[in-house]
């Protein structure tokens, strides 16, 4: 085996999401599969820590998508390079790239294109460089065509903008104060090359970007003093590109009575280091709401909640909207119900920690949801309630009579789903497709009778594909050679963790069945 280590890494924590990152880029499962057979290593690997940004890094780039999935499959190693060693790579390459467009130009082309860029189309020579295929053009055939058909384009715009504002305007003053607000050429150029040049975007998402905002080249120190102000809270190039891509108006923010007390106070409330970019660029809304009349009082509600720093740290990692939701609006009328109808404070904290959306729901949807859980029996004080009462308020009326007719056509009473519910409500979280699936496999593949699959709801907590099929397989082929009896309970195998099941069912018997680790990574194979 190329990589034994596969035998013990998670397969929901790493072994899956590092399957789905190369399978972003290669699409198909045989090119994944023609990714992992070169360098197995990729499955046990932490690609979100090196692979993903260098793959990032070349898209931001420039790079096709295409291409990066070539190089994934040729020269995967290649992408597990420091990040600051892969931008090196590239400047390198852009160098040579620049010299060698230079070399098969000559120097009349080079002086007139130049010229041209700089005194006509007013670019800053820094994007001239950094596109060196700009002085490939034909000037007489692309080039001065096509900028006069911009040219022209442009003077339309702002004629028919200034024909608008003059007959909209009621004034002398507001006719002058209208015609000079136009936004000009020379500073929408200057906004595209800080976004492309300072803050790492493509050009294409810097170009969007810059019908939000306009950065004066005149007072360019502002937005730059923004960057250092974000590098020095631990944010990296690929972070910075990414917030200002998705919230362009942070160059604009103001730093000392804004940004600076706004993560000042985060660091001192457990979101120091690393974790500050990553909340930042999960929920860039935070930048936006005032530290004091928001930020401040739903911390301390979060606080009085959950009781400890640890505990809201952990609850707005999982859901970063907590910081910027209505807290008193919508968290806590669901938090008072909660206490009302006699929940322990510890469930209520452990409902909020684990499923933050339960909270986020209408009151009064809520208190209907609380009183048919109770109509099956479930009571307050118990763990289960606060698991029925989430499933059900996960999910429409509609929805959940639909789920509960699909049963039915199983052949399911409605004293048996009542009685899954209360040993398991997550058994009517599934899907309808899922429902029918799991139904399928349970009694026409294992020939389990109704009445044990009622007994034991779990069974559809289970993936059929990833866990049930696979391991599944593996007790047919003991069971056929004698290893273990015929009569063993399939649901207790399911129930077992990764690690314990390839103990017991899988390496134990490696020497009676030699094939046997290589049958159940088919099957899980054939499942991905």
């Amino acid at each position: 085996m190329s990589n034994s280590r596969i035998l013990y890494r998670s397969l929901g924590f790493q072994i899956k999401p590092s399957y789905e990152i190369p399978k972003k880029y290669l699409k198909t499962q045989e090119r994944v599969a023609a990714s992992v057979k070169r360098p197995s290593w990729l499955l046990t690997s932490n690609l979100e820590a090196k692979l993903v940004p260098n793959m990032e890094l070349l898209v931001r780039e420039g790079v096709s998508d295409k291409v990066v999935a070539q190089f994934l499959l040729s020269q995967a190693r290649m992408l597990m390079k420091e990040e600051g060693q892969m931008a090196l790579c590239i400047k390198t390459v852009k160098q040579f790239v620049l010299q060698s467009v230079i070399q098969s130009c000559s120097e009349k082309k080079i002086r007139r294109m130049v010229d041209f860029y700089m005194k006509t189309a007013k670019l800053e020579l820094e994007y001239i460089i950094s596109s060196p295929k700009l002085i490939n053009y034909s000037f007489e055939r692309r080039i001065r065509p096509r900028y006069q058909v911009l040219k022209l384009a442009m003077q339309l715009k702002n004629l028919l903008s200034l024909l608008q504002k003059r007959f909209l305007a009621t004034s002398a003053t507001l006719s002058t104060t209208s015609a000079t607000s136009q936004p000009n050429p020379s500073s929408s150029s200057f906004t595209v090359h800080f976004l492309v040049n300072s803050c790492g975007l493509p050009l294409e998402v810097a170009l969007s970007a810059s019908k939000t905002i306009q950065l004066d080249r005149n007072n360019a120190q502002k937005p730059q003093s923004l960057l250092s102000f974000l590098k020095s809270y631990k944010f990296n190039d690929t972070q910075i590109a990414k917030l200002i891509s998705k919230r362009p108006s942070t160059l604009q923010s103001r730093i000392h009575n804004n940004l600076g007390p706004k993560f000042q106070f985060l660091i001192e409330n457990g979101f120091g280091g690393e974790l500050l970019p990553k909340l930042i660029l999960s929920n860039t809304e935070i930048l936006s709401r005032s530290l004091g009349s928001h930020i401040k009082p739903t911390y301390k509600l979060l606080k009085k909640f959950l009781k400890t720093e640890e505990s809201v740290v952990v609850s707005v990692k999982r859901a970063s909207w907590l910081l910027t939701m209505d807290a008193k609006a919508k968290l806590v009328p669901i938090m008072e119900l909660f206490v009302r109808e006699g929940v322990p404070d510890e469930r209520v904290t452990h409902l909020l920690l684990s499923q933050p959306r339960t909270f986020v729901q209408n009151v009064d949807r809520m208190a209907v949801c609380i009183k048919t859980v109770k109509e099956f029996g479930f009571q307050p004080g118990y763990s289960m309630f606060t698991e029925a009462v989430r499933v059900k308020s996960s999910m429409s009326d509609s929805t959940w009579n639909k789920k509960v007719q699909v049963f039915k056509d199983l052949g399911w009473s409605e004293q048996d789903i009542a009685y899954a519910f209360v040993r398991s409500p997550r058994f009517l979280a599934c899907s309808e497709e899922k429902i029918r699936t799991t139904m399928d496999f349970y009694v026409n593949t294992m020939k389990l009778e109704l009445k044990k699959i009622v007994s034991f709801p779990k069974l559809f907590n289970y993936s059929i594909e990833t866990r049930v099929r696979p391991r599944y397989r593996v007790l047919k082929v003991l069971v056929s050679k004698g290893l273990i009896k015929h009569d063993i309970k399939p649901v207790w195998v399911f129930q077992q963790t990764e690690t314990r099941f390839l103990d017991n069912f899988v390496l134990k018997y490696v020497g009676d069945v030699p094939n046997l680790l290589e049958i159940y990574n088919a099957a899980e194979t054939k499942a991905i």
